[in-house]
């Protein structure tokens, strides 16, 4: 897994916490565990033990007692020199002053997660029952970084949640569709493997299937819980610009500019089409798809037929819409 899963986050970037067995029980073939090392909870011990505390030695606290536990995702040699130390500091200082916004759902979110990864997990396994993931699974603070997902960090690669952004980005939605989307990645992202550059239709796939995967197997999940109204009023801006939305894509299918990436898939964009639109577009494409093809097939297709997929269907919705007659 180190093109497409790797390019992600790079796009982006530019009590003892032990590893507990994650089981699925989803029948006697599922037999398939996930190690889960839990710094989640650590950080919030840390934080109440250290309450009072001079703000510099906090910090200093954190980077001996959590930071050193995970140096790969807290540390700097992570962005190649693109963060000091004193601006990790920062970020750092600034968690810890925020903490109390969100302390409480910060608490029953961690301690509710052993519980709800497993049973996605489980519901997961019954539609995918080869789905096996050897990445290490981390639950964390992640420093405001993101609710979860794959990154490529030194020496390994790395499935991560991050409970304070779930908090922040979630509200007090079912966090199963996110399991299942997140789930879904570690298990389509090697199929795409050779998807060489990270073009932007390999992303707007990536994301649309997952998103449809979530909705497939949460049929009851709204647009906020399947992420696709972030920030509140996201999908409304979405349908309102698809024309012009449809029509930027298809310039930029085929690029791998990083510019191009923050635009379509970040929530602040690069331009004056709605962040994340990516997401929606993706989520229409897949949708689309699905009216003849079942999950695993579409979730089995190559790099090729991705892309004769993608460009075909964004040219026909866009030739379908209003606008375009």
């Amino acid at each position: 897994m180190r093109r497409l899963s790797v390019l992600l986050p790079a796009l982006l970037i530019a009590a003892a916490s032990v590893a507990a067995p994650l089981t699925s029980p989803a029948g006697p073939s599922a037999k398939y565990e996930m190690q889960i090392t839990d710094l989640a909870s650590d950080f919030a011990a840390f934080w109440a033990r250290t309450d009072g505390q001079p703000l510099d030695v906090r910090v200093a606290e954190f980077k001996r007692d959590i930071g050193s536990r995970f140096p790969a995702f807290y540390g700097v040699s992570r962005y190649g020199g693109a963060r000091t130390q004193e601006e990790q500091d920062a970020i750092i200082r600034r968690a810890i002053i925020e903490f109390p916004e969100i302390r409480e759902r910060y608490l029953t979110r961690s301690a509710r997660f052993n519980t709800d990864l497993p049973k996605a997990v489980s519901s997961f396994t019954e539609h995918f029952p080869d789905f096996r993931s050897k990445l290490p699974v981390y639950v964390l603070h992640s420093l405001g970084e993101a609710d979860g997902g794959l990154r490529s960090l030194p020496g390994n690669d790395v499935f991560f949640f991050g409970i304070d952004s779930m908090v922040r980005l979630h509200g007090d939605t079912d966090d199963t569709p996110f399991f299942h989307h997140e789930l879904f990645h570690t298990y389509h992202i090697p199929k795409l493997d050779e998807c060489a550059g990270g073009p932007m239709w390999a992303y707007l796939w990536i994301e649309g299937l997952a998103t449809y995967v979530a909705k497939a197997l949460n049929p009851g999940a709204n647009e906020a819980a399947l992420l696709l109204d972030l920030p509140a009023g996201a999908a409304t801006r979405y349908r309102a610009t698809l024309a012009d939305s449809l029509a930027q894509f298809e310039r930029v299918a085929d690029s791998t500019e990083r510019t191009a990436y923050l635009d379509l898939f970040t929530r602040a964009g690069t331009g004056p089409l709605p962040g994340r639109r990516g997401y929606y577009l993706g989520y229409l494409v897949a949708t689309d798809a699905a009216r003849t093809r079942d999950l695993r097939t579409l979730a089995s297709l190559n790099c090729n037929q991705v892309r004769e997929l993608v460009v075909s269907t964004v040219q026909s919705l866009r030739t379908a819409l209003p606008e375009a007659q």
